[in-house]
């Protein structure tokens, strides 16, 4: 099976492929990440500006078409500090599914840091470890 990954942080999205097996292990076979400085402006005034906002629609679209393209159908869009911060987060994300057909969860910043220690542990197999998750708008120590 496939699926898909978005992250979609303060600086850039990403999206991964990944090759799911039956024994429950997987494969990461496409890597792409769009620099879109989402959080542009964002401290300074507390929402996610217009142009920020169209850099990443554009890179979800290119996104939505690779996804297409490979024929996966399960897709699992999360999004971080930048839209949780944001005044108009939920404007944003209805924008965002309207225009890309993604519908986001915003993750706690607990969240994010499971999330990241998680993967970190996957990778590098290391039974005790302290990780730091530092994006352009927030920093999780797991």
């Amino acid at each position: 099976m496939k699926v898909s990954v978005i992250d979609l942080g303060f600086n850039s999205v990403k999206l991964v492929n990944y090759d799911v097996r039956k024994d429950d292990t997987f494969r990461p076979y496409q890597q792409e990440g769009v620099t879109v400085k989402l959080g542009e402006e964002l401290h300074r005034t507390g929402y996610l500006g217009k142009e920020p906002i169209g850099r990443t629609i554009k890179a979800l679209r290119m996104f939505r078409d690779i996804i297409n393209f490979d024929s996966i159908r399960h897709v699992l869009p999360v999004a971080t500090s930048a839209v949780r911060e944001a005044g108009n987060r939920e404007d944003f994300l209805k924008q965002v599914y309207r225009e890309t057909g993604f519908k986001f969860r915003m993750l706690s910043g607990k969240e994010e840091g499971l999330y990241s220690y998680i993967g970190a542990l996957r990778a590098t197999c290391l039974p005790t470890a302290l990780f730091f998750d530092l994006g352009g708008g927030s920093l999780e120590l797991v």
